[in-house]
């Protein structure tokens, strides 16, 4: 009973498509009213915290359930150009369910795409600890990040999907920079 749940779970989340890159039914460089029309429960970020360098996010999915787990997903788009990464994330709460949230999309992570490419734990310090955990997959690289803060009895976990080369920057014109 599990296992079947685990794998409806993974297919919700990772769908099989067939040489498509991105998050589920997107692919890199589609526009923000694209996104939008393939998730009807899209709408606009109005964050203030919405920008991340070059990037923007523009749209969001306010809830995404995962694995029994909440998300919020946001969508970055390049500043006049196309989507560029997929992120989703947990409310900052409780430790027990960040660990859980974090057991299960690993699981879900690994089932899908093999193990992982690379892990990385922080140095625990008084205030957090981090672990960072990467797949690759075609061309999107997957990112798994649980951030843990003991002394506010608090964490969240994100999960990250981006193309493993970035689309060009500068004039299009042949001009060198």
């Amino acid at each position: 009973m599990r296992a079947s749940i685990l794998f409806a779970a993974c297919l919700f989340l990772f769908p099989v498509a067939a040489a498509q890159a991105g998050w589920q039914e997107t692919s890199w460089g589609m526009s923000a009213a694209e996104v939008r029309a393939k998730y009807p429960d899209a709408v606009a970020n109005t964050d203030r915290d919405n920008t991340d360098g070059e990037l923007i996010s523009t749209v969001t999915i306010p809830q995404y359930d995962v694995a029994g787990c909440a998300y919020r997903v946001n969508f970055w788009f390049q500043r006049g150009g196309g989507l560029a990464k997929v992120a989703l994330y947990t409310p900052e709460g409780d430790r027990k369910a960040a660990k859980a949230c974090y057991k299960s999309v690993r699981d879900l992570l690994t089932q899908k795409y093999g193990q992982p490419t690379g892990e990385k734990t922080s140095r625990p310090t008084r205030y957090t600890q981090q672990l960072d955990i990467a797949w690759k997959a075609d061309d999107t690289a997957i990112g798994l990040h649980v951030a843990d803060v003991p002394r506010a009895k608090k964490a969240f976990v994100s999960i990250s999907y981006a193309p493993l080369a970035a689309p060009p920057a500068g004039p299009r014109d042949g001009r060198k920079l």
